[in-house]
């Protein structure tokens, strides 16, 4: 019977523990360093064009047109999405830049810039 006790315990507690394990964690915001990556955006142009994008993926412009930027779905530990410079009026951010990156947290982008 004691034998049974500890066993039904430690299946328990077992259980509980990869519940845990398993469940998707809460992300906190964290900064990136400035970074190059290749990105290959006539294939993102595809993909959008699909239909298959996540939501808030997409090409954005920046109100005074100086800045063109791919939003895109990048699970990372800090961040669940990254904007990828796709042209920009200045020597500082040079296509493919990773100029920001955002958590999603209740249907609302929040980020570093």
């Amino acid at each position: 019977m004691k034998t049974s006790i500890k066993t039904l315990v430690l299946f328990s507690a077992s259980l509980l523990f990869s519940s845990f394990t398993y469940a998707s964690p809460l992300k906190t915001l964290g900064t990136i360093e400035k970074q190059n990556i290749e990105f290959n955006f006539s294939q993102f142009y595809t993909y959008l064009e699909n239909g298959n994008a996540h939501q808030f993926e997409g090409v954005y412009s920046s109100l005074d047109e100086r800045y063109k930027v791919a939003i895109v779905k990048n699970d990372a530990e800090h961040h669940d999405y990254i904007g990828i410079v796709i042209s920009a009026d200045n020597e500082y951010w040079k296509e493919g830049d990773v100029k920001f990156n955002f958590v999603l947290k209740d249907e609302t982008l929040t980020g570093y810039y």
